[in-house]
């Protein structure tokens, strides 16, 4: 949580309009959020080769767009995983009252297989003025079990996550 704090720090600085104490995330650029790794064993940018396109709109929704890929060649595989599941998760909150209104996530299925997964597109329900946004991405690694469906093969050093976006409603 340093390494994020630290980041989030240097995201408020970014303000230097207002004095230190008047900065905060709804008046600040918060745009250096985007790729931080939560695990800086297994960063998700080494993982996942592809990028993604995440936008704030003007309708007050969050649009992400994961483009056309092949998940033998643009994802790393640990050994003996041949299946993954591509989280996108999208938190929202209102920090006037520090209450959490809104957490959304799709989950893309991959299998270990040279065939293109087209383009897939997610849009998020609208979102209230005024919210602090941030989008996550995970990579979740698991082998099939006929009795447990899944056996995850995520660890402490291998559980590739980062941002993907961060931002306010405006």
């Amino acid at each position: 949580y340093r390494r994020f704090t630290g980041t989030f720090y240097n995201a408020l600085q970014t303000n230097t309009a207002l004095p230190k104490g008047q900065r905060t995330p709804l008046n600040s650029n918060l745009q250096s959020l985007a790729g931080f790794e939560f695990n800086t064993h297994s960063p998700f940018a080494d993982y996942c080769k592809m990028s993604f396109d995440c936008v704030l709109n003007a309708t007050h929704d969050v649009t992400i767009t994961i483009p056309e890929f092949i998940p033998k060649t643009d994802l790393i595989w640990p050994v003996n995983a041949d299946q993954a599941e591509l989280v996108l998760y999208m938190y929202a909150t209102n920090l006037e009252n520090h209450t959490r209104d809104v957490t959304h996530f799709t989950v893309l299925p991959i299998a270990k297989i040279n065939t293109p997964i087209p383009e897939t597109t997610w849009t998020s329900p609208i979102l209230p003025v005024g919210y602090f946004v941030v989008v996550c991405s995970k990579l979740l690694y698991y082998t099939p079990n006929a009795i447990t469906t899944r056996n995850y093969l995520n660890s402490k050093t291998l559980n590739p996550s980062s941002i993907v976006f961060a931002g306010v409603v405006a």
